[in-house]
């Protein structure tokens, strides 16, 4: 078998797609090498379930690249089995008048300056009694409509990893590995041996500080609740204000997130607390649903737009990133694994400014002594 030219270091959402991606483009399977520490989607691309809409937020602006990263995405799940993911809605909820105001005002200020933008042409004003229709006893008197997607996020990763190992990729997950510099490329050093590749991408998720201790990081903590709840069968609608209660495939719910952060995760009892105080008041029959997970993680997000990074490395060739997705990991991860397989096979992009490493400080990109 011949040795693998291209290696992926961190096997979560980014680093699987990336490979799907490739694969798709035509790059050879057997010249794919993906090492992760542990297994796929060992981090937070393990949660059990997730809702993924364009306008996350506090406003119904749309923020650059949104739109289209959006429909990449839901054009991506369509790939993938039904049982996996569901097209809806997520109801836009602000916790009081003054709120609901702004994000009136957000939406009109962003058709008045894009009168012809697609996705607000699909953002909808619901009144109470349109409300009582969607979700009978949601206690809100008003709300925006936006299209989202609920996804079984744990289930697609272990759907994508089956994938991929059926196209005769090389994956392993070495206890200790160093990586360094050669002539054109990167050596890859494990107690198994030894490789050597012409390109080299890293998708660490959280460890994204151990290779680049410049950049300017936040780890923050989160759970979210799992729920099964037979009163709410038959709503087919996500809600969204102080947090976020959605449908998934398999009839179930996901309620959270909570977000903090700590150098330790908060108990399950704490987090039950938070997402009820937070959701409880909206939605009748709270108090009896069925909790079936307490799901903790932890996420890394850029310092101080919050929006990822994806391309080359500045100052190191054949080096590339794509990580701090954060919660926004199904928005712009398909889209930027897309935009990454095509760099990697020598053609041009054009990367959404907003994800550009070129966008950070310089001295973000200091590469410290690199393994693990």
């Amino acid at each position: 078998m011949p040795s693998p030219s291209l290696a992926i270091l961190g096997a979560g959402l980014a680093g699987l797609s990336l490979a799907e991606a490739l694969i798709h483009q035509g790059f050879p399977a057997t010249d794919l090498l993906i090492v992760d520490p542990i297994r796929p989607g060992a981090g937070a691309s393990g949660i059990p379930g997730a809702l993924v809409h364009p306008l996350p937020g506090r406003s119904l602006r749309p923020k650059p690249g949104y739109g289209e990263a959006f429909a990449f995405t839901c054009t991506w799940l369509q790939q993938w089995p039904q049982h996996l993911w569901r097209t809806t809605q997520v109801l836009r909820l602000a916790p009081n008048p003054e709120g609901r105001e702004r994000m009136a005002q957000s939406l009109a200020q962003a058709r008045s300056e894009s009168p012809d933008h697609p996705l607000l042409a699909q953002v909808q004003t619901l009144d109470a009694a349109t409300l009582q229709v969607l979700w009978p006893g949601l206690t809100a008197e008003q709300a925006f409509a936006v299209p989202a997607r609920t996804v079984h996020l744990k289930a697609l990763i272990t759907h994508l990893s089956t994938h991929l190992k059926q196209q005769d990729h090389t994956f392993i997950t070495p206890e200790h590995l160093a990586v360094n510099t050669t002539p054109g490329g990167w050596a890859l050093t494990t107690p198994q041996g030894r490789e050597t590749v012409a390109q080299l991408v890293l998708t660490p998720g959280i460890a994204l500080n151990t290779w680049f201790p410049q950049l300017r990081l936040s780890q923050v903590h989160g759970e979210v609740q799992i729920l099964h709840q037979p009163a709410w069968n038959g709503v087919e609608v996500a809600l969204s204000g102080s947090g976020h209660l959605a449908p998934l495939p398999d009839g179930s719910w996901v309620a959270g997130a909570t977000f903090y952060r700590a150098e330790q995760p908060g108990s399950a009892a704490e987090a039950r607390t938070w997402i009820g105080h937070r959701l409880g008041h909206l939605v009748p029959h709270w108090e009896s649903a069925q909790e079936q997970q307490i799901w903790h993680g932890q996420r890394t997000v850029i310092v101080p737009d919050r929006e990822p990074v994806a391309g080359a490395v500045p100052g190191y060739p054949h080096l590339w990133v794509l990580s701090g997705l954060a919660a926004r990991g199904l928005l712009w991860g398909p889209l930027l694994a897309h935009h990454m397989a095509h760099s990697l096979m020598g053609e041009t992009v054009v990367w959404p400014a907003a994800v550009r490493p070129e966008r950070l400080p310089p001295q973000s990109w200091e590469l410290a002594s690199i393994g693990w």
